[in-house]
């Protein structure tokens, strides 16, 4: 027992050192590039993004702002500022992800693909009967558009994927004060 929960600790710890490491590198990326996003294609995300928030939290019959202040004390302006300050970030790390696959000459690998496809359909574990009720949904509605938008997620992945592989990630020794930060916190 004791040599599991060692090994699932250091696996976890793993882990989120993994994941983190990939954040650095989104960002990395991000913060060093210029892209600038139409105007007309982030006000389209944020009503598609507003559309599936009204879907997946609202009964039918529900206001979204009344919904909004009583769930999130937050009028459906600031709601919108946050989802478009999210979708653009979005769209950021596509495009420039999306780039980065173009100059690798990354492609859709479809037994890759389908094992994705299939990772998205047990997350949701139930919530999609089959493949096309997924890309409706990511969609809106419209199966194709959801098709598109998540083979351009499965890209975007791999060319995270590449990028996390070529990168190098330095740790930084604690200075006495991170440490002295640390000690006191735990």
């Amino acid at each position: 027992l004791v040599k599991y929960v060692k090994d699932y600790l250091e696996s976890s710890a793993a882990s989120a050192k993994a994941s983190a490491g990939i954040e650095l590198i989104k960002q990395y990326v991000v913060d060093n590039s210029k892209v600038e996003i139409p105007e007309e294609y982030l006000a389209q995300r944020v009503e598609e993004y507003k559309a599936s928030f009204i879907t997946d939290y609202l009964k039918e019959g529900d206001d979204l702002e009344t919904f909004l202040k009583e769930n999130y004390d937050m009028t459906l302006e600031e709601a919108m500022e946050e989802w478009k300050t999210f979708e653009a970030e979005q769209i950021t790390t596509e495009l420039l992800f999306g780039r980065i696959a173009q100059l690798e000459k990354i492609e859709k690998d479809e037994e890759e693909y389908k094992t994705f496809i299939q990772s998205f359909l047990s997350s949701y574990s139930g919530s999609f009967a089959d493949e096309d009720a997924l890309y409706e949904y990511f969609g809106n509605g419209d199966k194709e558009d959801g098709k598109a938008y998540l083979e351009q997620l499965y890209i975007t992945n791999k060319a995270i994927d590449v990028v996390c592989e070529k990168a190098t990630i330095k740790e930084a020794e604690a200075t006495e004060t991170q440490a002295t930060e640390t000690q006191s916190t735990e």
